[in-house]
């Protein structure tokens, strides 16, 4: 895995990067402002998974993040080989893997989130179960539970989207998350970044989110996905994060 953060040779790379403002026109920015939040979920959530324990106090600086997932149209600006069906222009890419989806943050002069940026956009100080205000979840909320069987085209459910203003973090596909997959610490933690690198061949890397198929226990903001880094899936894509701009 020694290049996979700086070259991938079945990319047959576009133009240049756009910049920020004409990126911005395709898939907004929303600033998410810093604070303190619970990271992960305490014994009396039913639907916890151990992997989600202990929770634990997480502070994460100011930052932006994509409105939406990275879209097909968007995706093709940077990989001129990607092909996609006839009026999927606003789909979320998928079937890209962790690697592709790095260098595509990367060639926009971003990074993807990593797991306690993802988790605090979607739960905000509240500690929200779902990224909206609400305990409830129906299918006005979100593509899960194979309510649609397929993607559904981003921001189709703006009853979903946070306080901010950012859409799809529950369903339709799962987001890659920059970190190592691993147990959390328990310990309070400023912008952490997920276990130190690991070099295995079985090592996973974050997902969030969860997609179209999944149960709603899957799509709570405090579920933890992971796949291979070299995987593809047809519900796995990812949006990705810039730090604020001065």
């Amino acid at each position: 895995m020694a290049n996979e953060e700086t070259t991938h040779p079945d990319l047959n790379l576009g133009d240049g990067a756009p910049t920020w403002e004409e990126d911005e026109k395709l898939n907004p920015r929303i600033l998410i402002e810093g604070g303190t939040f619970q990271m992960g979920s305490g014994d009396d959530d039913p639907d916890a998974t151990d992997l989600e324990k202990p929770q634990h106090s997480v502070t994460v600086s100011s930052f932006c993040i994509q409105e939406h997932s990275v879209t097909n149209e968007e995706y093709k600006r940077f990989d001129a080989s990607h092909v996609y069906d006839v009026g999927k222009e606003r789909y979320p890419v998928v079937n890209v893997t962790w690697t592709e989806s790095l260098l595509y943050a990367q060639w926009l002069g971003c990074s993807l989130p990593t797991e306690a940026q993802w988790e605090f956009a979607a739960r905000g100080t509240e500690g929200r179960k779902y990224p909206w205000r609400s305990e409830e979840l129906t299918p006005e909320h979100a593509n899960y539970n194979w309510n649609v069987g397929d993607t559904t085209p981003v921001g189709l459910y703006p009853k979903g989207a946070t306080p901010e203003g950012v859409h799809d973090l529950a369903g339709n596909v799962w987001d890659w998350c920059s970190d190592w997959y691993g147990p959390y610490t328990g310990n309070e933690q400023a912008d952490p970044g997920g276990p130190v690198n690991d070099t295995r061949a079985s090592a996973a890397r974050g997902l969030r989110g969860g997609a179209f198929g999944d149960l709603p226990q899957f799509v709570r903001c405090a579920y933890r996905g992971r796949d291979d880094p070299g995987g593809r899936d047809y519900d796995i894509g990812f949006r990705v994060v810039a730090p604020v701009q001065s």
